[in-house]
């Protein structure tokens, strides 16, 4: 975690954020920005690029939830979540629109530094799987492609699966091009779906 941590507080309490904001400031390592909720929140992250948004809301309104959405998809951040209220469907619509880290209930001054720190650290977590898995499933999509290629150059040409291969390899190093789109590209061409 980043020596000073960038915290941007959305609250429309006014007072009660203020508190928060203050508190937090108080442990010397925080650097809290407000914001009241509802529209603009998106903008509003990508142009502060905080490290953590902590929601401190009884219930967060419906258009926040679509800001944690537009940020989950523009400008995906850990997103803490400090409520009063316990809304199963509620706790759904969060952790779908991004929430990393729900809470119930008056949360002790304490506790927030390892809440924070939890959801910086699970939602890296979660990037790198989900980075790993995206990794991953290019390299099948890839290795698919390469032996349909690979099927219609045996059945066209006659020839083996090693000739196939080298023809393919070949081709993508004469042109500088990823043996993946070699492959796709003959495959569109035979009017085969890649």
């Amino acid at each position: 975690m980043p020596s000073v941590l960038t915290i941007l507080l959305v609250d429309a309490n006014g007072r009660r954020a203020a508190d928060l904001a203050h508190l937090l400031g108080e442990m010397g390592d925080y650097c809290v920005h407000h914001h009241s909720g509802g529209l603009g929140l998106a903008e509003q992250v990508a142009a502060l690029g905080p490290d953590v948004v902590l929601i401190d809301m009884d219930l967060p309104d419906r258009d926040t939830l679509e800001g944690l959405r537009q940020v989950s998809n523009r400008t995906p951040c850990p997103i803490v979540l400090m409520t009063e209220q316990s809304d199963a469907e509620f706790v759904e619509e969060a952790i779908e629109a991004g929430v990393c880290s729900y809470h119930v209930g008056n949360v002790d001054a304490v506790a927030v530094r390892p809440i924070l720190a939890a959801a910086v650290a699970l939602f890296r977590r979660h990037r790198q799987t989900t980075s790993e898995r995206d990794t991953a499933t290019a390299q099948l999509e890839a290795r698919r492609l390469i032996e349909k290629a690979k099927a219609l150059l045996i059945r066209e040409r006659k020839i083996s699966e090693p000739e196939a291969y080298r023809w393919l390899r070949s081709k993508a190093m004469r042109e500088s091009r990823k043996l993946s789109d070699v492959a796709a590209e003959i495959l569109a061409r035979a009017g085969e779906m890649p």
